[in-house]
């Protein structure tokens, strides 16, 4: 949720550690770090994404989100706004007998 004004982007994986890296001892310390911040804050956006998926995997019937279920990969590249979105779309014809 947010106020619109807000947008969240998904951190993306920084790389392997850069080979070209400074030969002063100060700004290769502070590259290092920089780059071991930017994989500590993918792992942990990824680490969240993975249980929101599984909360929701888990809350739904599997008919209500198998047309973006790979057959190999389950849900694993799916994002938890993808499904929610999913969600929605098929519950546009939802009634209260389907909620019981």
């Amino acid at each position: 949720m947010s106020n619109k004004n807000a947008v969240f982007t998904v951190p993306t994986h920084p790389g392997l550690y850069p080979i070209t890296i400074s030969d002063d001892t100060k700004i290769r310390a502070g590259q290092g770090a920089e780059h071991k911040g930017s994989l500590f804050e993918h792992e942990i956006c990824a680490g969240v994404m993975q249980v929101m998926n599984n909360f929701i995997e888990e809350a739904v019937d599997e008919e209500w989100l198998g047309k973006i279920e790979y057959d190999v990969m389950g849900f694993t590249d799916v994002s938890p706004l993808k499904m929610l979105e999913r969600l929605e779309e098929r519950s546009g014809t939802l009634d209260y007998v389907d909620t019981i």
